[in-house]
């Protein structure tokens, strides 16, 4: 509001108003109207003054407010900083004192000669003052002695020769001599002089069984390259150089193969430690990562876990993929009770939860390594965290000092003393209470707060020793076991069971003397040759019934002796082989034959080989007799001179049957409709005689291999568009040994044996030339996969799990079998199924596979 400016007059003018009048007397005058609005803006003026001085002291005390806000923010952010650098500084300490640092934990001082006991520090090696012992001379070695004479025994300046003086001046000088040799075995042939005629053509002692089939090394020189590899680790490439510079040349590829063939020979060992080991009642278990290069399904990279298991009588070392407590489960299978000595892991806390009769001692040195390492990564509590370890120390010095008897020996079997058991209980339980006051303490780091709480935590398992004295504080058994650097092939030489022990069976019995066989090198290389040779397999050239193997079963006073025959046919070699039919025979089993018809003249080859089955149990999985497989065994017996059979009845030459084309079987009329447009596919068994004729009539006339017989187990199928024939297949006995197949299985020879009756074989697949629908093979592919297993278990009271079948390559690509998921695995060879030959004399084939359930290798591994 515009305020007008007051109107201001003088009063009236005097004689002396020409004189100025002074402000502060000056009169001035306001209408009523002017007064009010003069007052109310000095109202409206103070107001607003006392509302802006407000407004000021408002805005002081908030920006006060947020400063502090601020600086207590910044406060808390300085002291995260300084912590977070605190940590990264403490693991820069951690990790330089790991790559720079002392690898021991052992410290220098007094606390440190009090956990061990023995007082003051002995230096290393030779005492001063101490007699030493001298040079050492194996005098348990033979001796090779050489006699050096002068060469010109003479006096060197009149030229008398030199009398020689009775005695010698003798030296002694440790050498060794390694050197590769050729074994060569001859064998002297015996011909019968007599007329009786039991021993037909000329006879010869059997050949020494192999170790390895067929193979060219002999036991020393496996037993060696255990040694060497396993027990020394020297890498496979100096070994082979080692022995190549000794004149035995080995490739690569047989090392690996001859170690893949040896490895089952250490199975029953390794089941009788696992036995053993579940025996005991206490355990030290550690692991550790170990890498190994093998792809494997569903797995990312090369990290596995080495474990180690370690009783009073076993050290049993486990290469698994996994480090969960599935490992303890396995290893420790039908432990009810007792105590593993043990880490902070929680696999080992599972397998406790879930076995209460477990019991778990923790280790105190991994306790002692908290606080040392909290010691060197937070030097501000680096006193604090050293007298617990002095803490430790003492009850380390307690716990041995009650082990020991009062003459100063450890105690075995007894009870520890009472005064010294409660000194140690006094000791643990004056630990627990520093701690917990510790821990009550508001001042205390957080570094420094989190090793007590996980002391608090793992307390019931750090003082399981206090009560139970044979327990050990630690875990260092393990850990050595573990580091010693020989666990990654410990399956095979790492073993506290004595294997030198020639008990001529498959089982072990421990060892007494407390000591592993891995610290003894002389006697475990002695031994393993021993054991090997026990193991032996014979060779091609002799029945496994006069090798080492029969333990005796030879008349006594004569050698075994096998028939020798010059013919060439490969029948008449037969006899070279120690299985036929897929079952191994000895010399008892062909006693048993001779016997049962000496017994019984009159009785035929068909009562014959069902009694046979009878005896040994040679059963089908459906629990009928395979008298037909074993009546083709005994003929190929006969065939080759090591049995007699008794007249056949069939008095016929039998000729493979033959199937002329016949108008059942002529062309039909063009189908060229697409599998979805045909009408509903329907595979039939094939029986009865004029079904199966019919079925063999097609394949014979229409198939480029043409009809032959299937042997053993076998299925054939018609299959049906509706009521018109499209295709016929048939499935058989799968082939004996297929390095394909085997690699993709990853199976070993005695599970190939026992689980090849699994893998069926696709022996014959036809669709009918005037049929040419597109996709119909890949579905009778599919619908076969569902359909054969459940059948197969009608027939022969068991399911297959694999199917495989051969395309050969140059006609067929196997189009529809990659069209239903079947896996091409590789090639043959082109030998054959009975060549002897190792040259390709038959069309190469391409090896398709197709698993019938996902957990097929674990069934044909099993």
């Amino acid at each position: 509001m515009t305020v007008a400016p007051s109107v201001m007059e003088a009063s009236p003018a005097s004689p002396s108003a020409a004189q100025p009048v002074p402000f502060a007397t000056a009169y001035v005058t306001l209408t009523n109207q002017e007064h009010i609005r003069l007052v109310m803006q000095a109202r409206s003026w103070k107001s607003l003054h006392q509302r802006a001085v407000e407004r000021a002291r408002w805005r002081d005390e908030r920006y006060r407010r947020v400063l502090r806000q601020l600086k207590e923010q910044a406060a808390q952010r300085e002291a995260a900083l300084c912590a977070e650098l605190g940590v990264a500084q403490a693991k820069i300490r951690d990790l330089q004192q790991r790559v720079f640092g002392r690898k021991s934990e052992r410290r220098k001082g007094g606390s440190e000669q009090q956990a061990r006991g023995l007082g003051a520090p002995i230096p290393r090696g030779h005492q001063r003052g101490s007699p030493g012992h001298g040079r050492t001379m194996l005098t348990h070695l033979p001796q090779r002695i050489e006699v050096v004479e002068l060469d010109t025994p003479q006096c060197p300046r009149c030229g008398l020769e030199l009398s020689v003086l009775p005695g010698t001046e003798d030296s002694e000088v440790l050498e060794i001599e390694v050197q590769a040799y050729r074994r060569v075995i001859r064998r002297r042939r015996y011909r019968l002089s007599c007329g009786c005629g039991c021993v037909p053509g000329i006879v010869a002692p059997a050949v020494p069984p192999r170790l390895i089939e067929r193979g060219k090394f002999g036991v020393s020189v496996w037993a060696s390259v255990l040694l060497d590899k396993f027990l020394y680790g020297r890498p496979s490439h100096r070994l082979l150089q080692d022995l190549g510079d000794r004149g035995l040349t080995m490739s690569p590829g047989t090392l690996g193969g001859g170690l893949a063939a040896l490895a089952p020979l250490f199975e029953p060992l390794d089941q009788a430690l696992v036995r053993k080991l579940r025996s005991q009642a206490h355990w030290h278990a550690d692991e550790t990562r170990w890498a190994v290069f093998v792809e494997l399904a569903g797995k990312v990279g090369h990290r596995w876990y080495l474990w180690v298991f370690h009783s009073s009588a076993v050290v049993h070392y486990v290469l698994d993929e996994s480090r969960s407590a599935a490992v303890l489960e396995g290893e420790l299978a039908g432990v009810q009770r007792g105590v593993i000595s043990c880490y902070r892991y929680s696999a080992y806390k599972k397998f406790a939860r879930r076995h209460p009769g477990g019991v778990l001692a923790f280790c105190w040195a991994h306790q002692r390594r908290d606080f040392l390492e909290l010691a060197n990564s937070y030097p501000d509590v680096l006193a604090w965290a050293m007298q617990w370890v002095d803490a430790i120390a003492e009850l380390y010095r307690l716990n041995s000092s009650r082990l020991l008897s009062p003459s100063g020996q450890h105690r075995t079997g007894q009870a520890p003393s009472a005064k010294r058991q409660a000194a140690l209980r006094q000791a643990a339980q004056r630990m627990a209470d520093e701690r917990d006051a510790a821990l009550a303490d508001p001042g205390i780091a957080q570094p420094a707060a989190k090793v007590l709480h996980s002391m608090a935590e793992h307390w019931r398992g750090l003082t399981v020793f206090v009560k139970r004295p044979w327990v050990p504080m630690d875990n260092n058994t393990a850990e050595r076991g573990r580091a010693t650097g020989r666990g990654r092939a410990q399956e095979f030489l790492w073993f506290r069971l004595a294997v030198v022990r020639p008990t001529g069976r498959h089982d072990v019995q421990p060892s007494d003397d407390g000591q592993a066989v891995g610290a003894q090198p002389a006697h475990l290389a002695a031994g393993l040759s021993t054991s090997l040779c026990r193991q032996r397999r014979p060779s091609a050239g002799g029945h496994r019934c006069i090798s080492s193997l029969d333990h005796g079963r030879h008349p006594a006073g004569r050698h075994a002796c096998v028939p020798v025959t010059h013919g060439r046919s490969n029948r008449r070699h037969r006899h070279l082989m120690s299985i036929y039919c897929g079952r191994e025979f000895s010399a008892d089993d062909i006693q048993t034959i001779t016997r049962l018809m000496q017994q019984d003249p009159s009785l035929k080859r068909s009562p014959l080989s069902r009694k046979l089955c009878e005896l040994w149990g040679w059963t089908k999985p459906n629990g009928e007799l395979k008298d037909m497989t074993c009546r083709v065994a005994l003929t190929r017996m006969q065939a080759d001179g090591l049995i007699t059979l008794p007249p056949s009845q069939i008095t016929v030459t039998r000729r493979r049957a033959a199937f002329p084309p016949t108008p059942a079987t002529d062309a039909q009329a063009p189908l060229p409709q697409p599998v979805h447009e045909l009408d509903v596919l329907t595979l039939c068994p094939v029986t009865g005689t004029a079904a199966s004729r019919l079925w063999n009539e097609y394949i014979a006339r229409y198939h480029y291999l043409g009809y032959t017989p299937l042997s053993g187990s076998q299925l054939r199928y018609s299959v049906y568009a509706g009521t018109q024939l499209v295709a016929l297949l048939s499935f058989g006995a799968s082939a004996w040994a297929l390095a394909g197949r085997d690699r993709f299985i990853g199976w070993q020879t005695p599970q190939r044996l026992k689980n090849l009756h699994l893998v069926v074989n696709n022996a014959r697949f036809l669709i009918l030339p005037w049929v040419q629908s597109k996709g119909l093979a890949s579905k009778i592919l599919s619908k076969i996969a569902r359909q054969l297993p459940r059948d197969w278990l009608v027939r022969y009271g068991y399911s297959p799990v694999l199917f495989e079948t051969f395309v050969e390559s140059e006609r067929h690509r196997g189009t529809c079998y990659k069209a239903a998921n079947w896996l091409h695995v590789g090639q043959t060879v082109g030998r054959g199924k009975k060549s002897t030959v190792h040259h390709q004399i038959i069309p190469i084939k391409d090896i398709w596979l197709y698993p019938l359930r996902k957990d097929f290798a674990d069934i044909l591994c099993g």
